[in-house]
């Protein structure tokens, strides 16, 4: 068997995890990145330079790889692949090729916060309060229905890009204009097809406690498990230092997402709980950075996808389960690029 990751950039340990599965089945991982200096592409098995996805010629270099290498299943771990990929879904099917991503509403929902306000209002969830342009946050604000602190960020963001706290009126006004240029040189903006004023949105600054969790789905999309982990430490948008807890409330919820959802694989859910209520800020239905702290706490992720690949309906409850207050520290790794 052999898996494809496009956007690897800095998450060996993902490459390595499923290298270690696959190569004693004589499989292999096969890394792509339009960066030559990856550290992951220096732990896959076959290490591939690739055009950024929005480069039209894009789809037709990666079924290229896929017919060439006999490829299972494609993954991503860079949301800005999630649009074109899955507009390739039917076309990677007729070669042989699985994607491991939702259906495009699906994606739509988790990529778009707009989408996934009206979404989660739909199910009865929390949203947090959610504005499109200034004149409507500051509307809100005169009115007291929010107050400052307000977030500034992408309305289809990745990471922590173009995401900025401000306490006033003036500094709503200063870095929103700020936000918007980076949006329009970005990435993102190529992604989402949204001008700078329908790219940004404006949102109440929830304080409180902040979980990860990370939802586990079959290739069907019936659900199997919910792993919760604390933050403790963020860095670049992203958790940094976590520890994995047993929250029943946090695995149901986890449940209610997942089986409404219905994606195959992962979905990584960012929440967060002020005054006994939990709000949803983000979901990415793909390995992410929360990968390594239940990885760390038990739960073989390579493992599990490999063997649902094999056989849809296999048994892999004993891969499912974290062991509970495991503290996970990311470190820093150094690596030579193999790409001059």
């Amino acid at each position: 068997m052999n898996i494809l990751f496009t956007g690897v950039g800095r998450r060996d340990y993902v490459i390595k995890d499923f290298r270690d599965v696959l190569n004693p089945m004589g499989g292999a991982v096969f890394a792509l990145n339009s960066l030559p200096w990856s550290p992951a592409l220096n732990v896959a098995d076959h290490a591939i330079i690739a055009p950024v996805a929005s480069d039209p010629s894009f789809p037709a270099f990666l079924i290229n790889i896929c017919k060439q290498h006999r490829i299972n299943a494609v993954c991503t771990l860079i949301d800005t692949d999630m649009k074109v990929l899955s507009g390739m879904r039917d076309e990677l099917e007729r070669v042989g090729t699985r994607l491991i991503l939702p259906s495009d509403d699906g994606i739509r929902v988790c990529r778009d916060k707009v989408k996934m306000n009206e979404w989660l209002t739909h199910l009865g969830l929390p949203c947090v309060s959610t504005f499109q342009n200034i004149a409507e946050a500051v509307e809100a604000v005169n009115a007291q229905r929010v107050k400052f602190p307000l977030i500034i960020k992408p309305r289809m963001g990745t990471g922590s890009i173009s995401t900025y706290r401000v306490d006033d009126e003036q500094e709503l006004r200063v870095f929103y204009k700020r936000a918007q240029k980076e949006i329009e040189a970005s990435s993102v903006s190529h992604e989402s097809g949204f001008t700078s004023s329908q790219a940004l949105i404006i949102q109440e600054f929830i304080l409180g406690k902040e979980y990860n969790l990370n939802v586990i789905n079959d290739l069907n999309g019936s659900y199997k498990s919910t792993i919760v982990t604390e933050k403790l430490s963020v860095r670049s948008g992203e958790m940094d230092i976590a520890v994995t807890r047993n929250i029943p409330d946090l695995e149901t919820l986890g449940r209610k997402i997942g089986n409404v959802l219905g994606h195959p694989y992962l979905l990584d859910i960012d929440v967060v709980i002020r005054d006994g209520i939990t709000y949803m800020l983000d979901m990415n239905p793909r390995i992410s950075g929360s990968y390594p702290f239940g990885r760390m706490a038990g739960v073989n992720f390579a493992e599990i996808l490999i063997r649902w690949l094999e056989d849809q309906n296999a048994d892999v409850s004993s891969y499912l389960t974290p062991l509970s207050n495991v503290i996970t520290m990311k470190g820093i790794s150094m690596h030579i690029a193999q790409f001059q």
